[in-house]
C-alpha cells in the first residue's frame, strides 16, 4: 500500500476513535449498530478489509462506525498486508495532538464502554494527559537491530538489588534531602561488575537496577565495560538511577543503556518521595511535565522511577491507564507499603493492557520487600537477583 494510504488511514482511525471515546451516546448507538451488522461483524470487517487493501472502497465510503474502526485497525496492522511502522504517529485531530500506537500483541481484551474493545492492533491516546505532556522517541537503528536479533519467542529479563556495603549519602537541604553519593562507591562497582558477569553467564537480554544505587560516575564506568566487552546477549541495561545536576538543575535521572553502552532513553523522575512527616523530608529534585516513551521493536517502553509508576495519586492512574505501554522497567528504592503499590499498578497494566512490568527494588533493611517481574505470571525476587524469561513477539 502507498504511504500516503497509510498516513491518511491512521490519521481517519485517530479522529473516529476519539470522536466515540468523547461522545458516550454516539458510541453507544454504534455498539448497537455493530451488534446488528449484517453480516456478521467479524465476516463485514473482513470484507471492509478486502475491500480496502484492494483499493475498493475508500476511508471515506466507510463513514463513521465501529466497522470502520475494526477494519482500519486491521488494515494498518502488519498481517493484513501493509508493513506499518510500529513506531508512533503522531496525529493533529480538534486542535489537539494524539498518538496512534501499534500494540505489541493484539488485545483480546473487552473494555466495556472503552473503544479499546474494537482495536485490536493499536492504541490511541492523546499527547497531553493530567497536565502531563507524552513525549515518544523513535529507538534508534543498534538498539532495534539488537531487538530483531533475539528469539522471537521470548526475552530474558532480570531484575536486582545491591546487598554490598555501599549506602546512599544524603545532605538535608531546605527540609528535604538530595543524594550525594554513596558510602563505599568501589563496593558497589565490584557488585556492578559481578552483576554483569552473571548476566553475561545466564544470557539475561535485559537487566534492571534499583533507583540510587548508580552514581553518574558509576554508569560512565559502566557504558565504558558494555562498549569494551559487548555481549551479544545483552540488550538493554537500565542503569538504576541517581541525583545528577544537569543545566543547573538535579534531577534523579535514569538512563537505558543499549548492550555496547550507548545511551537510548532517558528518565527524569517527575513525582517526589518523601512528605513533611517523613524524616528526610522531601526529595529536593526537580521535576519537568513531560514524560518520555522509547518506540521499539518490543512495543512501547517506558522506564518511570518509584513513584511515577506506583503513587496513588488519581493524575498517575489515569496517565498509565491511557499510556499503556507495553514494557515499565522501574527503578525504585522503597519499602513494603510502596512495593505493594507496585504490584498493585503492575497488576492493572497487566490485565488492561497485557503490560510486562519489571521492578528493581532496592529495599529498605526496616521494611524489606524485594523486587518481581510480572509478565504472564509474577516472579518475586526473593534474593539479590532473578531473571525470567518473558514471552513477546519481536516481528515488528
Amino acid at each position: 500500500m502507498e504511504q500516503d494510504f497509510i498516513r491518511e488511514a491512521a490519521e481517519r482511525l485517530v479522529q473516529l476513535a476519539v470522536t466515540f471515546q468523547n461522545d458516550g451516546p454516539r458510541f453507544s448507538q454504534a455498539q448497537l449498530e455493530y451488534k446488528q451488522a449484517d453480516p456478521q461483524p467479524h465476516e463485514a470487517v473482513q470484507r471492509l478489509v478486502t475491500a480496502l487493501t484492494a483499493g475498493d472502497r475508500s476511508l471515506e465510503e466507510l463513514g463513521e462506525s465501529l466497522l470502520a474502526v475494526r477494519a482500519i485497525d486491521e488494515a494498518l496492522h502488519e498481517e493484513s498486508g501493509i508493513r506499518a511502522p510500529r513506531h508512533a504517529r503522531r496525529v493533529m485531530f480538534g486542535g489537539q495532538a494524539y498518538y496512534l500506537h501499534r500494540r505489541l500483541c493484539p488485545t483480546r481484551r473487552k473494555q466495556a464502554d472503552r473503544i479499546e474493545t474494537y482495536l485490536r492492533h493499536h492504541r490511541v491516546f492523546p499527547e497531553q494527559i493530567c497536565g502531563y505532556r507524552i513525549r515518544i522517541a523513535r529507538a534508534d537503528r543498534l538498539f532495534q537491530q539488537q531487538l530483531r536479533e533475539r528469539d522471537a519467542g521470548a526475552l530474558k529479563v532480570a531484575i536486582a538489588h545491591f546487598n554490598d556495603a555501599a549506602l546512599v549519602e544524603t545532605e538535608s537541604v531546605r527540609g528535604g534531602f538530595v543524594a550525594k553519593g554513596l558510602s563505599q562507591p568501589a563496593a558497589r562497582q565490584a557488585a556492578l561488575d559481578n552483576l554483569l558477569d552473571r548476566a553475561r553467564t545466564e544470557r539475561v537480554n535485559i537487566l534492571v537496577l534499583p533507583e540510587l544505587t548508580v552514581t553518574p560516575e558509576l554508569r560512565d564506568g559502566l557504558k565504558r565495560r558494555l562498549e569494551r566487552h559487548a555481549h551479544p546477549d545483552l540488550v538493554a541495561v537500565l542503569a538504576g538511577s541517581f541525583h545528577e545536576l544537569d543545566q543547573g538543575k538535579l534531577w534523579n535521572r535514569a538512563v537505558l543503556l543499549n548492550g555496547i553502552g550507548e545511551p537510548v532513553h532517558v528518565h527524569d523522575k517527575f513525582t517526589r518521595f518523601g512528605d513533611d512527616d517523613d524524616p528526610l523530608g522531601i526529595e529536593m529534585i526537580a521535576t519537568g511535565d513531560t514524560i518520555p516513551l522509547l518506540s521499539t521493536s518490543l512495543g512501547l517502553v517506558a522506564t518511570p522511577i518509584c513513584k511515577d509508576f506506583m503513587h496513588e495519586g488519581v493524575q498517575i492512574a489515569q496517565l498509565w491507564k491511557e499510556v499503556g505501554a507495553d514494557w515499565f522497567l522501574v527503578c525504585s528504592m522503597s519499602n513494603a507499603k510502596t512495593m505493594r503499590g507496585h504490584r498493585a499498578r503492575a497488576g492493572e497494566m497487566s490485565r488492561t493492557h497485557g503490560s510486562m512490568c519489571a521492578v528493581a527494588n532496592q529495599v529498605d533493611p526496616d521494611d524489606p520487600m524485594p523486587g518481581f517481574i510480572l509478565g504472564t505470571d509474577e516472579n518475586h525476587c526473593d534474593l539479590d537477583y532473578l531473571a525470567v524469561d518473558v514471552a513477546w513477539s519481536g516481528n515488528g
